[in-house]
């Protein structure tokens, strides 16, 4: 489930607030969605600096983060790293362990890629790189 798909639930319901019970206990679901998503616990996990290993996929981890190539990490960033709010549903909501686990350092990963200097520093590296979502503030 994504924001849309919540903010489309909260109308429908709205609409119905007043003639349906179910309309109200959906309000009342999306208020504490709404509630666990402000908490955001996940962002207090300690950030990765250049001297961190990489904690994901293969083929590069364990790699310190400055190792890691800057291709691959912007590949890593247009392929779906850059989209933070579905990468922080999956950590927060996901009844699959494992799910939750690897998003949870995926949004390390992210926070990591979208600080300016490294971004720069990626795009220093790799000068012709069609980059499909550029960060805010990047």
């Amino acid at each position: 489930m994504n924001q849309k798909k919540i903010d489309e639930y909260r109308a429908l319901a709205e609409q119905h607030r007043a003639n349906r019970k179910s309309a109200r206990i959906i309000l009342e679901l999306l208020e504490e969605i709404d509630r666990l998503q402000s908490k955001d616990r996940f962002r207090a996990q300690k950030p990765l600096t250049d001297q961190d290993s990489f904690p994901l996929g293969k083929k590069h981890r364990g790699e310190k983060m400055i190792d890691v190539p800057a291709e691959y990490l912007l590949w890593w960033w247009d392929s779906g790293g850059h989209n933070r709010e579905a990468i922080r549903l999956d950590a927060q909501f996901s009844k699959d362990f494992a799910v939750k686990s690897v998003a949870r350092q995926k949004l390390r990963v992210h926070e990591y890629v979208r600080a300016p200097t490294t971004f720069s520093r990626l795009m220093e590296e790799c000068p012709d790189w069609d980059i499909k979502h550029v960060p805010d503030g990047g």
